[in-house]
């Protein structure tokens, strides 16, 4: 939370909640720093490059998913 990486759905709150994609993504951030030694920068950096290449992954299925279908 301190570096971005995660935000709560209600930052309010008295007693924070988180989506499930913040699971998703503390596990791949675990993942990352364990592997790479990470620091805490570094850290939120990646995560946020990998959650823009899914953001990116997904509108690219979005559209293609639009385009006509080829008949072959």
């Amino acid at each position: 939370m301190e570096y971005g990486a995660f935000a709560p759905n209600d930052p309010r709150a008295t007693q924070w909640t988180f989506s499930g994609e913040c699971v998703v993504t503390a596990r791949a951030a675990q993942r990352l720093r364990e592997d790479f030694d990470l620091d805490p920068n570094a850290l939120s950096v990646a995560v946020g490059l990998l959650e823009r290449i899914h953001a990116l992954e997904a509108e690219v299925r979005a559209l293609r998913a639009q385009l006509p279908r080829r008949v072959r």
